[in-house]
């Protein structure tokens, strides 16, 4: 499985990923050119700022909103 399926995947199972659990869970280094690349082959992906409560470091949550060809 790819690194970009395993993105997709974990959207579909979990709603929603960050670049802290690619990493974590699949060890995704290049985390925002596996993004680059979806986007590329036509998934509509939305990214979400957020903050986290005690340490406040921002952070980005991206869903996936359509898959190729799905406009």
């Amino acid at each position: 499985m790819t690194q970009c399926e395993r993105i997709i995947q974990h959207m579909e199972e979990n709603g929603s990923i960050t670049q802290r659990e690619a990493y974590i869970d699949y060890g995704i280094q290049s985390f925002h050119r596996r993004i680059a690349d979806l986007r590329e082959r036509g998934y509509v992906l939305r990214g979400e700022a957020r903050q986290h409560p005690v340490t406040k470091q921002e952070y980005t949550r991206y869903y996936l909103d359509a898959y190729p060809d799905a406009k």
